[in-house]
């Protein structure tokens, strides 16, 4: 029984270690289309990623962040396109 147990926790680890080879994998190939597509190296859109997460607070692979990023961003458009111009007192 204990050897059953052994392989089961050895085989959860695999599976845990191939799972988050696979994510590792996943997050390199976006940054390597975001990097291209911004005209950037892949390590400066890794930089950015993670300075913006220290400063904000917020972690970019949070669902519940990123729908408040985007909010933010959308807000952010719309609020300067529909302003009204300042006139100088």
């Amino acid at each position: 029984m204990n050897r059953e147990r052994a392989l089961t926790a050895v085989d959860r680890a695999e599976f845990e270690v191939r799972g988050h080879a696979h994510e590792r994998r996943v997050a390199f190939l976006h940054d390597l289309f975001t990097a291209a597509a911004l005209h950037l190296h892949p390590n400066t859109v890794r930089y950015r990623i993670r300075r913006f997460e220290e400063r904000s607070g917020l972690r970019c692979h949070h669902v519940t962040d990123l729908l408040m990023i985007w909010w933010a961003v959308r807000h952010e458009r719309i609020g300067a396109t529909t302003e009204e111009p300042r006139t100088a007192p």
